[in-house]
């Protein structure tokens, strides 16, 4: 039952639900000198702030706010580069901001500063990028307040959760940008520290600013009249954005520094795992890394032992011997945490099937029928019995589970601490006290002086509040450590970020600025702006890479290619978790004809666009196919070719794409990454059973994949290949050929199915080559907001009849690609024409012009019709494998 209808039937209330769409976005436009306002679907009529920046000129940042506003209604500016009060003097012709709108904001002319909606200057016309933040518990909130010049000074906020980073600045005079951040000085009294948003400086240490007092969920401390941000008589507004750290009891950790430190528990039978289920996990932040035993029991560091975390040259290893004194695994290598944050390992076992994780994603699986070995000597934290502890690290919560795989496949890290289940026999590493636990099998001793700490990789629960099941988060504050190299770190925030902003926390270094709207390009240059100045950027040069659970750190210049500590803030795209759900099918695809504009959008939507391809429909060519995370490039559907650079390939507007010139004759299809429809980039690494992310919130049923710097096949596979199910998991088709059979391809050796959170790929070189760079297309059935179906991956059967038959889809289909096992990729649309009789039809996999000299069918009210059995499209007993969208 829809929302309506139970308020028409009077059910009783409905919750509001808000999505990552309801509160943020980032809209792009071109100054115009004329009043106007800016639809960007966000009410900000709610309160929060825009922030404003030109794109391509050198003109100040600039940030207006719906609690700074002055007796005649005049918004007050306030600009990121400089320290000056707020600015009321922009009226008349020369007004800036001037409403927050329920769906937007709107803008004056601007004929004195150009900062926001200005016409020619210095020969062009500016660009500007427009983030709107809007009020709301769990993601951000904005505070006004009076300095008291006392020696500190309690301010209430209603933010609901507690802060990751706040931003303050004095409007009533001059002042800098006063910055917190959680991370500060690496979590250690970070409210004795500050930054300013206007200058490139670190963070350092000024207990006159936050008085050394941590936010809460409803209050913020700041110093005396000494100190920036609390003079006698002077005004304030405070932005407040969420992703602080959660206070629960068990949301602790354990601090080893390396000089011997460690934690031992006796033997205990609990650890004698023998032939069952087990699960060994926790999370560790390393300061730095060292080789020796990390978790496990051993009797000499790992020579002897039954289960055993092992670190060597950065990289977590299996080891584990059986009951004979034999390896089962020696060295097996889970993965490379990155140091500087916080990375959850885990090993379960599962009927004789050991598997290993790192943050969720399977690394390795291998079938074992062997009885661990029962060793004699302690279970140790940072344990070696040779060498003493040398781990400088935090652990978090260490669980041991026997008798139970709590993981049998790629999943998402929990986000709140561990707790108690079923056969769990220790869970320490969580107390206030270094030897303090919440299931033991006996004493825990500490060696050396390892310290509690109440760093922990769990965020403030109160922030998880967004999104249909109303469980996520949408923001995140963190830090990093660079690595010095052009391939990393990999930072990992548990969902794609759509927005970032990166500050060195320990040296002078710009706050820049990446989103997804202007441009950040897997293996591309990115776009970015810097907040504390007022350069305008177009770059050609790699910074970073979003992915479905963080973002990738590339070097680019010497930006993030050092080993300095950063800080920062990430705003989540939206997804099949948090993001708004479709209305209509046409919220999350459009089709449109070429208007024969060079200037983006030349395909309209009506939305932003994730994944596109286009053709000139009335004439032989090859079709052009490309991405938002790969823009500025593109691929041939029809073609094996490598991907091209194409200027055209643009993505940088909030309601189309392209900016080619093609006219009417050609045609594009606009996807919006939603529960039905997501775009994945990668680099492969070669290695076997390796599971992607996604971020549907949905199981995959089909996938398109592409090699993009090489040629190679597209491959292709679909839930009902070969009869579905279990059947199809290694099959695949690609777009030349018959269908076929490779376990390296999709699946795995494991044949492991698609999820609603990962996808699995083998080794084979269309999919996975170590030196190669990827795109997938991920496609499931969905729903709209009211659970009607909007698309759909099916098949059917042909029944070789006269009369055809009707496939039922329950939706009207706008859209309908479809396929024999041994006939091209067919692809009819309401468009171009389909269901009068002379259907015009293209194949995706051939350059041909459309042709119109056939009945293809017809779509219906519930589905869509197919006629006669001349075996393109109704063959008696030919499986057809389609997907359709509304």
């Amino acid at each position: 039952m829809s929302p309506i209808q139970q308020m028409l039937l009077g059910v009783g209330a409905v919750a509001t639900k808000t999505y990552v769409d309801d509160i943020f976005s980032t809209f792009l436009y071109t100054g115009n000198a004329t009043a106007r306002s800016i639809n960007n679907g966000v009410d900000m009529s709610k309160g929060g702030i825009t922030w404003i920046k030109s794109r391509s000129h050198t003109l100040n940042g600039n940030i207006f706010s719906s609690d700074l506003v002055d007796g005649s209604g005049t918004y007050g500016c306030l600009q990121t580069t400089d320290t000056d009060a707020a600015g009321y003097s922009n009226t008349g012709s020369n007004a800036m901001l001037t409403a927050f709108n329920n769906n937007g904001f709107s803008l004056g002319a601007d004929g004195a500063t150009y900062r926001v909606n200005g016409g020619t200057l210095s020969g062009s016309v500016p660009t500007y990028s427009s983030w709107s933040f809007r009020k709301a518990p769990g993601f951000f909130d904005v505070v006004t307040y009076t300095g008291n010049g006392n020696s500190s000074q309690t301010v209430s906020h209603s933010l609901g959760c507690i802060p990751g980073m706040m931003i303050v600045k004095k409007t009533s005079g001059a002042g800098s940008w006063e910055v917190y951040h959680r991370r500060a000085n690496n979590g250690v009294n970070p409210a004795g520290y500050r930054g300013r948003l206007n200058y490139n400086f670190g963070f350092s240490a000024s207990h006159g600013s936050f008085d050394s007092v941590e936010p809460s969920a409803t209050t913020f401390e700041l110093g005396g009249s000494g100190g920036a941000l609390n003079s006698d008589g002077e005004t304030y507004i405070a932005y407040l954005f969420a992703g602080g750290e959660s206070t629960a009891a068990t949301a602790r950790s354990v601090d080893f520094d390396g000089s011997g430190e460690s934690l031992t528990i006796a033997d205990s039978g609990d650890f004698n795992f023998g032939s069952g289920d087990l699960t060994m996990e926790c999370w560790v932040n390393f300061d730095q890394t060292e080789t020796g035993a990390l978790i496990g029991q051993s009797e000499n560091d790992w020579s002897s032992t039954s289960l055993l975390f092992y670190m060597d040259a950065g990289e977590v290893k299996i080891y584990a011997k059986n009951s004979s004194g034999s390896w089962i695994f020696t060295g097996t290598v889970l993965g490379t945490p990155p140091v500087g944050q916080w990375t959850h390992i885990a090993v379960t076992r599962s009927s004789n099937v050991f598997r290993f994780f790192l943050n969720g994603v399977q690394t390795y699986t291998a079938t074992k029928t062997d009885t661990m070995a029962n060793v004699s000597g302690p279970f140790g934290i940072c344990y070696n019995s040779t060498l003493g502890g040398t781990h400088n690290c935090k652990i978090s919560n260490v669980r041991v589970v026997k008798g139970t795989a709590v993981y049998t496949s790629s999943f998402k890290p929990p986000t709140a601490p561990l707790t108690n289940i079923t056969n769990t026999k220790l869970l320490c590493c969580n107390n206030s006290s270094t030897t303090g636990s919440t299931v033991t099998p006996g004493t825990i001793t500490a060696n050396g002086n390892p310290t509690a700490s109440t760093d922990s990789p769990f965020d403030d629960p109160a922030g998880f509040v967004f999104g249909d099941a109303e469980d996520q988060n949408v923001i995140k504050t963190g830090s990093f450590k660079g690595d010095g190299t052009s391939t990393g770190p990999n930072v990992f925030l548990g969902f794609e970020p759509q927005w970032v902003m990166i500050k060195s926390s320990s040296n002078a270094d710009s706050w820049v600025m990446f989103d997804s709207m202007r441009g950040v390009v897997t293996g591309e240059g990115d776009q970015y702006l810097f907040a504390n100045s007022n350069f305008g950027s177009t770059s050609t040069v790699e910074y970073i890479e979003f992915n479905s659970t963080g973002f990738t750190l590339k070097g680019g210049g010497s930006n993030f290619a050092n080993t300095w500590d950063y800080i920062y803030v990430a705003i989540r795209r939206p997804d099949g978790y948090c993001g708004k759900l479709p209305e209509l099918g046409t919220d999350v695809f459009a089709m449109d004809t070429g208007a024969g504009s060079s200037t983006i959008p030349n395909f309209d939507s009506g939305f932003p666009v994730d994944w596109a391809f286009s053709k000139d429909t009335n004439s032989t060519g090859n079709w052009y196919l490309s991405s938002r995370l790969i823009q500025g490039r593109y691929l041939h559907p029809n073609l094996t070719n490598q991907g091209a650079a194409g200027s055209f390939a643009t993505f940088d507007s909030n309601v189309g794409w392209e900016k080619s010139g093609d006219g009417s004759d050609w045609q594009s299809w606009m996807w919006k990454r939603h529960a039905g429809f997501d775009v994945v980039a990668y680099d492969g690494n070669g290695a076997g059973d390796r599971q992607i992310s996604h971020s549907m919130n949905n199981t995959v049923q089909m996938i398109w994949t592409k090699k993009r710097n090489a040629t190679s096949e597209w491959m292709i596979w679909h839930k009902d290949l070969n009869g579905g199910g279990t059947n199809a998991v290694n099959r695949y088709v690609d777009f030349s050929a018959n269908y076929s059979s490779n376990t390296q391809i999709y699946g795995g050796a494991s044949g492991t199915l698609p999820t609603s959170t990962h996808y699995t790929i083998g080794t084979d070189t269309t999919v996975n080559n170590s030196s190669s760079e990827y795109i997938s297309m991920l496609f499931a059935s969905s729903n709209d907001i009211n659970g009607n179906p909007i698309s759909k991956v099916g098949s059917y059967t042909g029944n070789g009849s006269a009369s055809g038959q009707t496939i039922t889809l329950g939706f009207q289909p706008r859209f309908l690609i479809f396929k024999a096992y041994n006939n091209y990729f067919w692809v009819l649309d309401t468009t171009r024409g389909w269901g009068s009789g002379n259907d015009k039809w293209l194949a995706l996999d051939l350059a041909a012009a459309q042709d119109s000299s056939l009945d293809w069918g017809a779509p219906t009210s519930t589905g869509f019709t197919v006629p006669d059995d001349n075996g393109i499209w109704n063959g008696n007993g030919d499986t057809y494998l389609y997907y359709a969208h509304a």
